[in-house]
């Protein structure tokens, strides 16, 4: 699963010769990852044995962080085409290949996970949902 959901990110312009390290983020800056969240996979068991199951993960990269805000807004870019990638690929039912997948949204506004006094980890939560 963590193949196709690398793959189908790598559709958005901004990723498509980028990297993605999967659950570890490099110190250097202008590297992305892919961590996987804790979460319950089953989100919908039905009577007749069929599921919904979820895969939630938290896509990462690392930028310059200073205290000049307009910067730290536009080390955001990225992320925030991201979003609107995955908001247009829902619209036109454009999913990872490998399952069935019903869903994909982004969970979360863009935040920052870590930072020191010269680089930040901003993330944005995705949750897949597919049946199985």
């Amino acid at each position: 699963m963590v193949k196709e959901v690398v793959e189908y990110l790598k559709n958005s312009e901004e990723l498509k010769d980028k990297e993605i390290i999967i659950d570890y983020m490099p110190s250097q800056t202008g590297t992305f990852c892919l961590k996987a969240k804790k979460f319950e996979p089953v989100a919908e068991r039905y009577v007749d044995g069929g599921e919904i199951r979820r895969y939630e993960c938290t896509f990462c990269m690392r930028e310059a962080y200073t205290f000049d805000n307009l910067q730290n807004g536009e080390n955001c870019r990225i992320l925030e085409a991201l979003c609107e990638c995955i908001e247009k690929w829902e619209k036109e039912g454009f999913y990872p290949k490998g399952q069935k997948f019903v869903k994909v949204e982004v969970t979360s506004g863009i935040y920052i996970i870590s930072n020191d006094v010269s680089t930040a980890e901003y993330a944005l939560d995705i949750r897949f949902l597919y049946i199985k």
